[in-house]
């Protein structure tokens, strides 16, 4: 090899790619799930209160006889939304012009997604307070353990996720089940 003190660098170009690297988030999924009927309430207000009534008590009734009378009650539930969620970030009307990419377009989307990674994260952690849960005991094994889900006992699972929404008068029309990826390949492998 020759002993050159050459320096041609200068002359190797560099190149950009047409598009930005994809950024990789969480697929959010609350707002497919979510009941969002009653939005346009709060668009002059923060407080949403939705009724609901005890149910009345059937009996026997004999011809002639006196009913006795059984009591009725209400109640309701309440929604207040007085949290708001920013992602926020500013670019520069010169960097806007000089920029090769769509900056603001590129950001704006990764802004929605994380967005909406909160809403997901606000709506999942209210289930747990909804009062129905699973546990070993329901599919025959011991109460108050938790599940070890696998491709042999998924039906059952599911069988008894079933029977527990049918005993709380939970609707069967437009069941659905939120699974993790390990869940889902388990699922898959069945």
């Amino acid at each position: 090899m020759a002993d050159s003190a050459n320096t041609l660098t200068a002359f190797n170009p560099e190149y950009w790619t047409p598009t930005m690297q994809e950024t990789f988030l969480k697929e959010s999924v609350a707002l497919g799930i979510a009941n969002t009927d009653l939005r346009a309430l709060l668009s002059d207000g923060d407080t949403i209160n939705k009724p609901y009534g005890s149910y009345p008590r059937v009996q026997t009734y004999t011809k002639g006889a006196d009913i006795s009378v059984k009591d009725i009650s209400s109640t309701n539930d309440t929604l207040t939304v007085n949290t708001a969620k920013v992602a926020s970030f500013y670019v520069d009307d010169i960097d806007k012009k000089q920029n090769k990419y769509d900056t603001i377009k590129e950001f704006a989307t990764i802004a929605q997604r994380q967005l909406n990674n909160v809403l997901d994260q606000a709506v999942f952690s209210n289930y747990s307070s909804a009062g129905t849960t699973l546990d070993a005991g329901d599919i025959g094994g011991t109460a108050g353990n938790g599940i070890v889900f696998s491709q042999s006992n998924a039906p059952t699972i599911f069988g008894a996720m079933g029977r527990v929404l049918n005993s709380k008068k939970r609707l069967s029309a437009d069941r659905f089940a939120l699974v993790g990826p390990r869940m889902l390949e388990t699922i898959v492998q069945y």
